[in-house]
């Protein structure tokens, strides 16, 4: 019972911290990201070296910050756009391994970029997304969330109550076919309330984003649970009493945001393209 009230409250803090910087504006928004993606750089690293290798932390998390804070100020129209400037980043760990005379370093170099890869640039792709046209919309970010959090729910709920057949027991057993449909189900269901609601985006638009999330956060969950069993870990850290760590919270969201982007992008082109004709 009290682990039941520790994950309660820890839930409630966390939508209301979510939510409040989500509607204070581009720069709280980006603020929280930043956290995020400070925070699951951060966790990543702790956990591959407790577990035998041994990556560079600092180097990673210089270089993470970079690569997030600088296409971020792209986005934001405060630098000039140009993918250059983030080149040499991801070089800087093959340097630093040079000096560090560790064993195996292509693969502490290999873990490093898989680090940003999968923390760094997929959140700084939703600072793209919450800034359609360049100009921040706090409907949109909001819309992520709540998407991603409702397939999460629905598919909880509808595994406990109907799941018997097993989605992918190598990875992870508990998970069911019957709540993943759930998941689907919850997920495009609250994204035609949110169209319901919204004045600029239509019921056709949401519910294609809710099938993202609902799918790719599916998988984004899977391949942390594998990350996780190579590593024989239960949790990802212990930041949020009761939920795990960053990474076991936002797994769905940097694994699906890649996803949106593009589904975002081109929906994008598209009207610009029918707006010409």
């Amino acid at each position: 019972m009290s682990n039941f009230w520790q994950r309660t409250l820890t839930g409630i803090l966390f939508v209301v911290v979510i939510l409040g910087c989500v509607w204070a504006g581009r720069w709280p928004f980006f603020g929280l990201l930043f956290v995020i993606n400070v925070l699951g750089l951060w966790e990543f690293t702790g956990l591959f070296n407790k577990n035998g290798y041994s990556l560079s932390r600092w180097p990673v998390l210089v270089s993470g910050i970079s690569v997030f804070t600088l296409m971020s100020l792209v986005v934001y129209s405060i630098i000039d756009a140009t993918w250059l400037y983030l080149t040499p980043l991801l070089f800087i760990l093959f340097i630093i391994e040079l000096f560090r005379a560790k064993n195996n370093p292509l693969t502490n170099i290999g873990l490093g970029i898989t680090a940003i890869v999968y923390i760094s640039v997929p959140l700084a792709l939703f600072i793209y997304i919450s800034n359609i046209a360049f100009e921040y919309t706090p409907f949109l970010a909001m819309t992520c969330f709540l998407l991603i959090w409702a397939s999460d729910t629905f598919a909880y709920l509808a595994g406990r109550a109907f799941g018997k057949t097993p989605l992918f027991t190598r990875i992870s057993p508990k998970k069911t076919w019957e709540g993943f449909a759930g998941g689907v189900i919850g997920a495009i269901g609250v994204s035609l309330i949110l169209a319901y609601y919204s004045p600029s985006y239509k019921w056709t638009e949401l519910t294609g984003l809710a099938l993202i999330f609902a799918v790719f956060g599916t998988l984004g969950d899977l391949v942390e649970s594998m990350l996780k069993r190579s590593l024989n870990v239960k949790d990802s850290g212990n930041i949020l009493p009761g939920h795990g760590g960053i990474l076991d919270r936002f797994d769905a969201l940097l694994f699906s945001m890649p996803f949106a982007f593009v589904y975002i992008f081109i929906k994008m082109m598209v009207e610009f393209w029918n707006f010409k004709v």
